[in-house]
């Protein structure tokens, strides 16, 4: 039988775009016969048995034993802390691809020091990044992540009241904070739900209690099928810094969100051919209203149940699971 090894920060299915990426894979490992296995340097959900370990203190050691143990086809590195102990997988005859969640900025020297056999990189952007830190172009594989279909929570159109969403972790390269920031100077009446966790949690419920009487922000936290549960929200915001992929981006688009979101690279990737999608920069912080305007004015028309359809059928067409698992198992022949 045979045996993959996924090295991650978290395997922690709701910690992120990464970990459900894993998930994904893990279970159609197991429907192709093969036994999947994951090594964390911390887990948030404590998970940890035969076939998922957990790192702690002598990392380093457990990970190498883990690998001499099970002795994989494939190691999956989904981070860069890993990337020092490709040497030793070599040694031992092991393939290793490292899996590019992010458009990485700093350290791009560990990429010309350890080279793994090949190279998944989840979008353009994050690709002529491997490429700009000296990785070979042909050994890298641009598989986009997919979406999990899911019942459709399209909003009704035309609306008269301006409800805006937030899906995502509460990180500072997220933007929220930015956002909060914009749309507290703002006159108009507006309500933000927020969805998501992480550090600047304290940070936000602060700066809730600060707003002006014509803003209203509501914290949710972690929610299961989110575009669900604000089905009334008709535009949803990306106000990201950084962004390896943007698979809130084209949720929104599948579940019929009118989209705002920065000019980071890959959602710009993503957005730049959908009319319902409005872009700003955070150089320009007048540029939010702008594109906040233009997203009331789409929102305060008639959008028809047909147009939002077709919108989804193409985000299933170009991000659908069996095209992405399809390029997964193509990429580790």
């Amino acid at each position: 039988m045979k045996k993959v090894l996924h090295l991650i920060n978290d395997a922690t299915p709701s910690r992120g775009g990464a970990q459900k990426i894993l998930a994904i894979l893990r279970e159609d490992e197991l429907n192709q016969g093969k036994e999947t296995f994951s090594f964390s340097k911390y887990r948030n959900d404590k998970i940890q048995n035969q076939k998922n370990f957990i790192g702690g203190r002598g990392w380093i050691i457990k990970v190498l034993r883990a690998s001499i143990k099970i002795r994989p086809e494939w190691i999956i590195i989904h981070s860069r802390f890993y990337l020092p102990l490709v040497p030793f997988f070599t040694l031992f005859g092991i393939k290793s691809c490292f899996y590019a969640h992010a458009n990485y900025k700093s350290a791009p020297y560990l990429f010309k020091l350890f080279k793994t056999t090949s190279y998944i990189a989840v979008s353009e952007t994050v690709q002529e990044n491997l490429r700009g830190a000296g990785v070979p172009i042909k050994k890298v594989n641009l598989i986009k992540n997919p979406i999990t279909p899911s019942a459709i929570a399209f909003p009704k159109y035309p609306s008269t009241s301006i409800n805006l969403s937030y899906v995502g972790g509460l990180h500072a390269w997220k933007g929220v904070l930015n956002l909060i920031d914009y749309i507290s100077i703002s006159d108009l009446d507006i309500r933000l739900i927020i969805i998501g966790d992480g550090p600047l949690k304290h940070q936000i419920i602060d700066r809730i209690k600060l707003l002006p009487s014509n803003i209203k922000i509501e914290l949710l936290g972690e929610v299961n099928n989110p575009f669900s549960r604000i089905e009334h929200c008709h535009i949803n915001v990306m106000p990201s810094i950084e962004e390896g992929f943007g698979l809130v981006a084209i949720e929104s688009m599948y579940h019929g969100r009118v989209l705002i979101h920065s000019d980071a690279p890959a959602l710009t990737e993503i957005c730049r051919n959908d009319r319902l999608s409005f872009s700003f920069s955070h150089s320009s912080p007048s540029s939010f209203s702008i594109a906040l305007c233009n997203a009331i004015k789409i929102i305060q028309t008639e959008i028809s149940p047909y147009t939002l359809e077709k919108r989804s059928e193409l985000i299933l067409e170009n991000y659908g699971e069996n095209k992405f698992l399809d390029d997964y198992r193509t990429a580790l022949k």
